[in-house]
């Protein structure tokens, strides 16, 4: 995602190329950089972007912050559904069976020069 520097937006890269926005060389310049103005606000004057920016930090940008909370244990008995559903669902809760075999056991790395490759042997 890239962020622009003076409205905050955010961009796909596949959108900007798919909308003929920027192109593969601008990516590098933009990287190198790790400056961008979105096609919004590229035209824009010094004196423009400053208002932008501006607006959009006073009446745009928008922080989210959220503390988890998890319910008093006591609540389960309040419902009757709600405890007959938490205890259908614990009851479906299954332990995997260890004394199986991994799916992938029989998969085998090799190391061949500098890259790991995975050969197969498939047994019927």
């Amino acid at each position: 995602m890239f962020i622009c520097n003076v409205c905050n937006r955010t961009y796909h890269w596949q959108c900007l190329l798919k909308t003929s926005c920027c192109n593969a060389t601008e990516r590098e310049a933009i990287d190198a950089n790790n400056s961008w103005a979105c096609p919004a606000c590229i035209n824009l004057n010094q004196n423009e972007k400053r208002i932008r920016i501006l607006y959009s930090q006073k009446k745009e940008l928008v922080e989210v912050s959220w503390n988890p909370t998890w319910e008093p244990e006591e609540l389960q008995n309040t419902c009757k559904s709600f405890k007959q559903s938490l205890k259908k669902f614990e009851e479906e809760i299954t332990a995997p069976n260890l004394s199986q075999p991994a799916p992938d056991e029989h998969l085998v790395m090799t190391n061949h020069g500098t890259s790991l490759s995975m050969d197969c042997k498939f047994e019927p």
